[in-house]
């Protein structure tokens, strides 16, 4: 990203304009931050930028790293009993994530056989945002999704969420059974 801008007065900018100081641990080939709040899922842009208080507000930059991009991943908000919050109705499925996508993102649900093979189904359904993205579930509507069990996840702007894996490598969820 550059040469020697974890300095004092160093900032991560993020492309949506958030800007958060660097994290305790930063050294000047590494520089930790902690992600703002309200960052959305999908391909972020984030640089440092050095300040200086050249007497006259605003603070002046000096130093401003390349760009660095990097995917942020959404995962599934989780209900209380520590599982992913994934409701299958009457051929609607219905998904929590976080950060709870915008209505300006591209919101895709991926379906595919858990034991891959030449034969494998797959299957890729555009999302639905509820009226209030920040609370209420993606929804998506299965219809044309041939019966069987799928592994799930979900693309916000190009990031996947995560499945899950046994102690063997082997992807054990999510899974929704269609019938």
């Amino acid at each position: 990203m550059g040469e020697e801008l974890v300095q004092p007065g160093a900032v991560a900018v993020f492309s949506n304009g958030a800007r958060r100081p660097l994290d305790a641990g930063s050294t000047p080939t590494r520089a930790l931050v902690t992600l703002p709040a309200g960052l959305s899922a999908g391909i972020v842009g984030v640089e440092l930028v050095r300040t200086i208080d050249i007497g006259a507000a605003p603070l002046k930059e000096v130093n401003e790293s390349n760009l660095a991009i990097f995917l942020h991943r959404p995962v599934f908000a989780l209900k209380g009993d520590g599982t992913p919050d994934i409701t299958l109705n009457a051929g609607v499925l219905s998904i929590r994530l976080q950060p709870p996508p915008t209505t300006k993102q591209e919101i895709r649900l991926l379906l595919n056989d858990p034991v891959p093979s030449a034969s494998s189904a797959g299957f890729t359904v555009a999302g639905v945002l509820g009226n209030i993205p920040a609370t209420d579930p993606v929804t998506f509507k299965l219809a044309g999704v041939t019966p069987g069990s799928y592994m799930v996840r979900v693309r916000v702007d190009g990031a996947e969420t995560p499945l899950t894996l046994d102690g063997n490598g082997a992807y054990t969820g999510p899974k929704i059974t269609v019938v």
